[in-house]
C-alpha cells in the first residue's frame, strides 16, 4: 500500500471531474445499487492509469450531454474492500486495474480492461468512452447535443464519432449527433 499523501492528487483528479469515490464495499453496494447507468472506474496509481485512463475519462465526460446516471470510483491497492467488490460486479473477468466499466441497473454491459488501457492513448480511450457512454446511456432516438471551445482538438473526436457542427460563436463550437448517425459508430 502506498502512503496515501502519494495518492491524493491521482485520487482528486477523477473527483474534479465530478466522480464520486468509494472507499468501502458498502458504498460501492449502495452506487451500483441506484436504478440507471453508472461508470464505475478502478483507478491506479500506475503509469497507464496516470497518463493514459484518467485522462481519457476526464475528456469523454467534458462536454458531454450523454452522461451516466451515476460516478463513482475505487483505487486499487488503496482500498481494497471496495476494490474487490466493485470487481465482483465484472462478472467472471479477470481482476483488472485499471479499468473502466458501465454498469446498468447492477449489471456489467461495458469493460475496458487494463490490456486496453496499455495499447491505447487518452485520445482513443475517451473516443471508445463515448462511443459506450452514447450506446449505454443515450436515450433511444435523441439527438445528442454538445458546445466544444473552438481551440479545443477534441472537435475532431466528436467529428469522427458522427458529430455535425450545427453553430460557432467566438469562443464555442456546437455539435450535435442525430439517431442516424448512432448506427454507423
Amino acid at each position: 500500500m502506498y502512503p496515501e499523501l502519494m495518492v491524493i492528487p491521482m485520487r482528486e483528479e477523477l473527483m474534479r471531474a465530478g466522480i464520486t469515490e468509494a472507499r468501502t464495499a458498502d458504498e460501492v453496494d449502495s452506487a451500483l445499487a441506484q436504478p440507471g447507468t453508472t461508470l464505475l472506474v478502478v483507478n491506479s496509481i500506475c503509469g497507464c492509469a496516470a497518463g493514459k485512463m484518467r485522462p481519457g475519462v476526464r475528456l469523454a465526460l467534458t462536454n458531454s450531454t450523454n452522461q451516466p446516471d451515476h460516478k463513482i470510483t475505487v483505487f486499487a491497492g488503496q482500498d481494497r474492500e471496495a476494490t474487490e467488490r466493485a470487481r465482483s460486479y465484472f462478472e467472471g473477468n479477470p481482476p483488472t486495474s485499471p479499468a473502466i466499466a458501465i454498469i446498468r441497473d447492477g449489471k456489467l454491459v461495458y469493460l475496458m480492461q487494463r490490456f486496453v488501457i496499455e495499447q491505447a492513448t487518452a485520445q482513443q480511450i475517451a473516443g471508445e468512452l463515448i462511443r459506450a457512454l452514447i450506446k449505454e446511456c443515450g436515450a433511444a432516438g435523441a439527438v445528442l447535443q454538445l458546445q466544444v471551445v473552438n481551440t479545443n482538438p477534441a472537435q475532431r473526436l466528436y467529428e469522427r464519432l458522427g458529430f455535425i457542427k450545427t453553430g460557432q460563436d467566438q469562443i464555442y463550437t456546437q455539435m450535435e449527433l442525430r439517431p442516424q448517425a448512432t448506427e454507423r459508430t
